[in-house]
């Protein structure tokens, strides 16, 4: 469901089972049951990204919330909370969530109970690899089991 404002890039998968209001423009993959909503600013998800399942990224502020490339939001309803802007090759793990005007720099990582923090020092060149796989894995099997939204011509 989406209630206006809505731009799919070319090559991003959107499920239709989630709810999107507002502006928000996506060139990503989206999985079924995610909540994406822009309730008074904008939301800009980048390229390349895996929102899976359960997701909920919010905007209550005016400002545009960016969301960079490359970045994985696990399953189980992580969530990306207004104020908060995601570098580029980032990942919030399963029930993990940012705090309110949060800023992501590249490669970091939330996870764990607590919602700890990491910046990601391992071999970044392979982590993009295994991303750039699970992508084109998805991008195969997602339209197969579910009804995707049609990307802007």
């Amino acid at each position: 469901m989406n209630t206006g404002g809505l731009s799919i890039a070319p090559g991003a998968i959107v499920c239709v089972d989630t709810v999107i209001s507002g502006p928000v423009t996506i060139g990503t993959v989206v999985h079924p049951q995610c909540q994406i909503i822009a309730e008074r600013g904008p939301i800009i998800i980048g390229q390349n990204n895996i929102i899976s399942e359960s997701a909920r990224i919010i905007n209550r502020r005016p400002e545009t919330m960016l969301i960079g490339d490359f970045n994985v939001l696990e399953a189980r309803s992580p969530q990306v909370l207004e104020g908060t802007s995601v570098g580029n090759q980032c990942v919030v793990a399963p029930t993990c969530s940012t705090i309110e005007n949060d800023k992501l720099a590249d490669f970091s990582v939330i996870y764990g109970d607590t919602n700890c923090r990491q910046t990601q020092k391992s071999d970044q060149k392979a982590q993009m690899t295994l991303h750039i796989k699970h992508l084109k894995y998805l991008h195969d099997t997602l339209p197969r089991y579910n009804h995707v939204r049609k990307p802007e011509s």
